[in-house]
C-alpha cells in the first residue's frame, strides 16, 4: 500500500479521410458495457486494423510484428499496423513492455519507448480502461509502483527533536483498552521526538537527451509549531542517485521502508526488484547507486500532475475525471453539465466530447497532463 500524507471493436483505417477532415477531437462513446475513446481524426472508428505513421525515431535494427503490432521504418520516423482484437488481448502492461523491448533491439531511438506506447495507446480507438491496463504495470497489491517522466513525488519525512536517532518512530506504542460490549479502544500518541514534519516534492523527468530518467528535487516545506517554512529544497534527498536509469521502481517492503531503483533495461529491473524485495542490504552493491532505502518513518506518494480551471493539482497515479473534480472543490454530478476537458495527443491538448447525459468520462482515468474546467 502506498504510504501516503493522510496517500483501449474498433480500429480506424487511416488518419484521412478524402472526403472529409476529421476533426481533431477525442470522442468518448458507450460501447457495450463499456466505453471507446476514439481519438482525434479517426475517420473509420469500426476498422479492425490500422496503419498510422508515427514521429517516434526509428533505430538501426529491423522492428518486426508481436501482439497485433507490426513496426516498419518510414523515412526518419515509423509506419505502424495494429490488429485490434490481438492487442486487446495482451496481458497488463504489455504495451509498454513491448515498447521497452523494442527500444533495447534498437528497433526505435534511444529514450524513445515510453513515447511510442503513448502513441499507440492515443491513436487507436480503444476501451479507456484496456489502454490503461495495455500501458500501466503498478501493481499496489504485488508491492510496487514504476515510475515515468511527468511523475511527481510527494515525500513526507519527520521533524525530529535534536539528538533523536534519525530511524526513530514517529509514534508511542499504542495502548489498548476494553471499550463497550464487543469494541476496544486504541490510543496513539505521537513520539515526544517528533516536533514536526518537513513535505519535499519531486519530479521525475528525462536527464538531457538520452534515455534515463532522474529524480530531482523540486521544493519543500517544513511544518513545525503550526508555523509553515517554504524551502528550495528538503532537508535530505531521499533519492540520491548518481546517475540516470531507464526505469525506476518504489518496491513496499514489508518491514514498511521503500526501496527506489533503477535499471536501464526493463528485465534488469525485474531482476532487481526480486532481489531487493527482502534484502535492503543489495542496494549497497549496485554499481552507480541506482538503489536506495526510504525510511520506514518516510513515506512516498507517487503523483500525476492536472491542470484544474486553472490551478496545478497532484492526484494519485489512476485518479479519474471524477477524482480531479473533487480534487478541485467541485461535485462531480453537479459540474457535468459544463464539464471541459482535454487530454494529450501528439504532445497537444485536444478537448474530449462525451455524453453529458452519462456519467462514462467521470470514470475516465487520468495520465498527467489533461486540462479540466467548469
Amino acid at each position: 500500500m502506498y504510504r501516503a500524507a493522510m496517500v483501449f471493436s474498433a480500429l480506424l483505417a487511416g488518419f484521412g479521410c478524402a472526403g472529409r477532415k476529421p476533426a481533431a477531437t477525442y470522442r468518448l462513446v458507450r460501447q457495450g458495457s463499456g466505453a471507446l475513446l476514439i481519438p482525434p481524426r479517426a475517420a473509420v472508428p469500426e476498422a479492425r486494423r490500422q496503419t498510422f505513421e508515427a514521429a517516434v525515431a526509428a533505430g538501426p535494427a529491423p522492428c518486426g510484428s508481436a501482439g497485433g503490432i507490426r513496426v516498419q521504418r518510414h523515412g526518419q520516423g515509423l509506419r505502424i499496423t495494429i490488429a485490434r482484437d490481438a492487442l486487446v488481448r495482451q496481458p497488463v502492461g504489455w504495451l509498454s513492455r513491448w515498447a521497452a523491448e523494442a527500444e533495447a533491439r534498437g528497433c526505435i531511438a534511444p529514450g524513445t519507448a515510453a513515447e511510442l506506447a503513448a502513441r499507440i495507446a492515443e491513436a487507436v480507438p480503444l476501451d479507456p480502461a484496456i489502454a490503461w491496463r495495455l500501458l500501466n504495470r503498478n501493481d499496489v497489491r504485488a508491492g510496487y509502483v514504476e515510475l515515468a517522466a511527468g511523475y511527481r513525488l510527494q515525500v513526507d519525512s519527520p521533524i525530529l527533536r535534536a539528538g533523536a536517532p534519525p530511524d526513530a518512530p514517529v509514534l508511542e506504542p499504542a495502548v489498548t483498552t476494553g471499550g463497550a460490549g464487543t469494541t476496544i479502544n486504541v490510543e496513539v500518541k505521537a513520539s515526544p521526538d517528533l516536533i514536526g514534519y518537513e513535505r519535499a516534492w519531486y519530479a521525475v523527468r528525462r536527464a538531457g537527451s538520452g534515455s534515463g530518467l532522474a529524480i530531482a528535487p523540486v521544493s519543500a516545506e517544513r511544518h513545525v509549531n503550526g508555523a509553515t517554512e517554504a524551502r528550495p529544497a528538503p532537508a535530505v534527498n531521499h533519492f540520491p542517485l548518481d546517475r540516470a536509469s531507464a526505469y525506476y521502481r518504489l518496491l513496499y517492503r514489508a518491514d514498511r521502508t521503500i526501496v527506489v531503483v533503477g535499471a536501464d533495461t526493463r528485465a534488469e529491473l525485474e531482476r532487481l526488484s526480486l532481489g531487493l524485495s527482502g534484502d535492503t542490504a543489495a542496494c549497497q552493491a549496485l554499481a552507480g547507486h541506482t538503489c536506495a532505502v526510504i525510511p520506514a518513518n518516510v513515506g512516498v506518494n507517487p503523483e500525476i500532475l492536472v491542470s484544474v480551471n486553472g490551478g496545478q493539482r497532484a492526484l494519485p497515479v489512476g485518479a479519474t475525471v471524477a477524482a480531479a473534480i473533487r480534487a478541485g472543490g467541485g461535485r462531480p454530478e453537479e459540474v457535468l453539465p459544463r464539464l471541459s476537458v482535454q487530454r494529450l495527443y501528439g504532445g497537444r491538448l485536444a478537448p474530449v466530447e462525451f455524453d453529458r447525459a452519462a456519467s462514462d468520462v467521470l470514470n475516465l482515468r487520468l495520465n498527467g497532463g489533461e486540462a479540466l474546467a467548469w
